[in-house]
């Protein structure tokens, strides 16, 4: 019985130790996205809106139950063109959706590290 009641301890203090280590891959893959979505937006802007690349970026969310990045460019200045540069649809300009890509190029890594922080976290 001391094996399941080891076992039983583990899988107990799991979460408390998977929690450092998935906020640490959420906030790699953040800002693997705002580094491509930067890159992407630059190709995009070579001349019209220079600054913009330069707005994009994460702020990791604390919320209960939920480790959370959002990704995106920051109000004011050339950032506030966001809502036309990269907008999913429905404004009167062509959007870009420069963060496609990045969020595409980044879901192996994120799958990968979270697997391994699950690995980890179980011992």
């Amino acid at each position: 019985m001391t094996d399941l009641d080891d076992l039983e301890r583990d899988l107990g203090q799991a979460p408390t130790r998977l929690l450092p280590s998935a906020r640490k891959a959420v906030e790699r893959a953040a800002l693997k996205v705002k580094d491509g979505w930067r890159a992407e937006a630059a190709k995009a802007n070579p001349s019209h809106a220079r600054r913009y690349p330069a707005k994009i970026s994460y702020d990791m969310v604390n919320r209960v139950g939920a480790i959370t990045a959002i990704i995106g460019p920051s109000l004011g200045g050339q950032g506030s063109l966001g809502f036309l540069e990269d907008s999913p649809g429905r404004v009167r300009s062509a959007p870009q959706r420069n963060y496609e890509r990045p969020l595409r190029d980044v879901a192996d890594f994120l799958d990968e590290a979270l697997g391994e922080a699950m690995g980890d976290a179980l011992g």
